[in-house]
């Protein structure tokens, strides 16, 4: 694989991997949220 695009990437794959970091403890809040209104 040419460098640029090995670089390219790992730059796609590391923010892939922040969203997911992001939307799992949005997801946490929420189930939080949910125990703590029964």
């Amino acid at each position: 694989m040419h460098n640029s695009m090995l670089a390219e990437y790992r730059d796609i794959e590391r923010r892939i991997e922040e969203e997911q970091t992001r939307l799992k403890s949005l997801l946490e809040d929420e189930i939080l949220k949910k125990r703590t209104r029964i």
